[in-house]
């Protein structure tokens, strides 16, 4: 799928990450939507003349390994499954097209959502000082000593921005959820994301929508504890897994116990 992508990608103009300001989206309105591979391929084929594709280092194809953080009863991901309005996340994002670490807050309100980000010098498991004091200056958690890392989420994106910098797409590819005894490896699936400074018709939605591919709701960090930890409660989330288990068949999940 890589080849055919990096082919489809090729009459695109290309665009410098890092001639993008660190500000821009950092407050947005995120849709999602799950895809397959031939459905990536077809929608990009439409949006290449109202999008740039994203590069880093001459890479528009990157790598990012996500560690993810949460109470040792996993508070964070309880109050998603529990449709709670104001939730976090907290996570340690290693960009290996770059060589550079952040560590990331990610809090929604209603319909908004907000990061922050710190960088760091290291992608480890464990929390230093000033990481700490990071995530309790930019969140409403009174005591941080108690997170703990308890998954790992790895995939390949790909981005786009439109020519107004008001609208970003990522699409996410060869995921992989891995905690201490078991890797999952999700086959032929594809998470697309639009964040849009406010929520408004674009090339993409229209292309998403003549492929009758619906919004869904989706968190990688949510699934993972769901299909990692199945003895947590994961309720709220059997449409999102049975989907999964249906849509992709038994390809989709491939779970592999170290």
């Amino acid at each position: 799928m890589l080849e055919k992508l990096t082919y489809n990608l090729k009459d695109y103009n290309q665009l410098n990450y890092g001639l993008i300001p660190d500000s821009i989206l950092l407050n947005r309105i995120e849709k999602k939507y799950i895809l397959n591979h031939s459905e990536l391929l077809n929608i990009i084929n439409e949006l290449r003349t109202n999008y740039l594709c994203l590069e880093v280092n001459d890479s528009i194809i990157n790598k990012y390994n996500n560690i993810y953080f949460d109470t040792p009863d996993f508070d964070f991901y309880l109050l998603h499954h529990n449709n709670v309005a104001n939730r976090l996340k907290i996570r340690k994002r290693y960009y290996k097209t770059t060589n550079t670490s952040y560590l990331e807050i990610k809090q929604k309100q209603n319909e908004r959502t907000f990061k922050s980000r710190l960088q760091i010098n290291n992608s480890e498991i464990h929390l230093a000082e000033n990481e700490l004091d990071f995530i309790l200056k930019n969140t409403s958690l009174t005591n941080s000593f108690a997170i703990k890392s308890n998954v790992q989420i790895n995939y390949k994106r790909l981005s786009l921005i439109n020519k107004d910098f008001s609208e970003r797409l990522s699409f996410d590819f060869d995921i992989e959820f891995i905690s201490n005894t078991k890797k999952i490896e999700l086959h032929d699936l594809v998470i697309a994301e639009c964040k849009q400074i406010q929520s408004y018709k674009s090339h993409f939605v229209n292309a998403i929508k003549f492929q009758n591919i619906k919004q869904t709701s989706f968190s990688k960090y949510c699934i993972a504890i769901s299909k990692l930890f199945p003895s947590i409660k994961h309720n709220n989330f059997k449409q999102q897994l049975t989907f999964l288990e249906n849509y992709f068949y038994d390809n989709a999940i491939n779970a592999v116990t170290n």
